[in-house]
């Protein structure tokens, strides 16, 4: 009720998580919304994907969870063959990319959206 109320006040909505992009999405949809404001959320999945397929969403900030997940094991497997961090808090800067109707098709983007094949 109070995303009906206020919604006239808002030129965009953006959620932070996967969690509340599936819930404002499912809200938006309820009050017959989705698509006519700005919503960016915030991370992936199948359901914001069709979303933003479907021009319910305007895009996604998505982060590079393999990579960030690639990048955790070599250090591991670094740290223990015995490699000592000049840093010990090493920061991993990998950046955001925003998908949205425009690039979603792009293999480069459509790769941080799925799951790689084993």
């Amino acid at each position: 009720a109070a995303l009906r109320t206020k919604l006239d006040e808002v030129d965009g909505i953006f959620t932070p998580n996967g969690t509340s992009s599936s819930d404002t999405l499912a809200a938006l949809k309820r009050i017959k919304q989705a698509g006519k404001r700005i919503h960016i959320g915030f991370d992936s999945s199948s359901l914001l994907v069709e979303a933003v397929q479907q021009g319910e969403m305007y895009g996604l900030v998505v982060q590079q969870p393999f990579a960030k997940g690639l990048q955790s094991v070599q250090l591991a497997q670094r740290l223990l063959q015995g490699e000592v961090l000049s840093n010990p808090r090493l920061l991993i800067d990998l950046p955001v990319v925003f998908v949205n109707r425009d690039n979603l098709q792009k293999p480069e983007i459509a790769g941080l959206l799925q799951l790689p094949s084993r």
